[in-house]
């Protein structure tokens, strides 16, 4: 090699060596140095290792399960006042649940295990697809109990979709479609037990329910209030407080 080719190549050499480029480190190989920025991450999806999900079946609590990065997809999910609430599932369509007036006259004869003694109770109920979706039972006191009662509901929907499926007296319960709020003013019996069901919601509603006494004194007959979820278990609310049910199909 000519002496003046040499002394050029080292030159160029030394030159590059002095401007700051350096090669790049070896690739790491089991990528424990690497790290995507998280505004790069599709969970489920573009990065299922360095987010670390693992694919379970979906429950209805706001988190994405199976990995697909949509949360509760696939699942009807309800909630009451912010939280989630198993709902509870009939094969039967809203108004064959309710069963007014069959066998007990005047009165709700839900499954069992739903009506007790000077209390009143919210239901929420799952149908099949053809039946409408959910519904939502309003339900007070017990058959033959010894005492009677007064009660008022009122109610408003998010959404033009539902109204009253079931109400036990016709002059009991009012609904204004046009401005999605409706109203139950209810007095009963011993023999009897009052209320109404709600619905059917075939897509996403929302609901709210505040019960009270007449003109917003304190109840008669009843002096508890619950919401009560799939596995039967009574979780307690407030009288005069507006509680919010909703129900989304994803």
């Amino acid at each position: 090699m000519p002496r003046s080719l040499l002394v050029a190549l080292v030159f160029v050499a030394a030159c590059g060596a002095k401007s700051g480029l350096e090669r790049p480190p070896p690739p790491d190989a089991d990528l424990d140095a690497f790290v995507i920025p998280d505004a790069a991450l599709d969970v489920g999806h573009d990065a299922p290792i360095p987010d670390g999900c693992q694919p379970s079946d979906e429950t209805c609590d706001g988190l994405d399960e199976d990995c697909d990065g949509v949360p509760d997809d696939g699942l009807v999910c309800w909630t009451i006042d912010g939280a989630p609430i198993e709902p509870v599932a009939s094969s039967v369509c809203a108004t064959a649940w309710y069963a007014y007036d069959t066998p007990a006259r005047a009165s709700a004869n839900p499954p069992a295990d739903v009506l007790r003694s000077s209390r009143a109770e919210i239901v929420l109920v799952e149908t099949s697809r053809s039946c409408g979706g959910g519904a939502i039972a309003v339900i007070a006191d017990q058959v033959e109990d010894g005492d009677g009662g007064s009660l008022r509901l009122r109610f408003a929907l998010d959404h033009d979709d539902g109204g009253i499926v079931v109400g036990d007296e016709a002059d009991e319960c009012a609904y204004d479609r046009s401005a999605l709020r409706g109203a139950c003013v209810w007095g009963w019996q011993p023999c009897c037990t009052d209320g109404v069901m709600l619905g059917p919601f075939p897509r996403d509603q929302c609901v709210e329910l505040t019960i009270d006494g007449h003109d917003g004194g304190a109840p008669v007959g009843i002096d508890t209030l619950v919401v009560i979820d799939a596995a039967g278990e009574p979780r307690p609310l407030s009288f005069g407080a507006p509680h919010r049910v909703c129900r989304t199909a994803r």
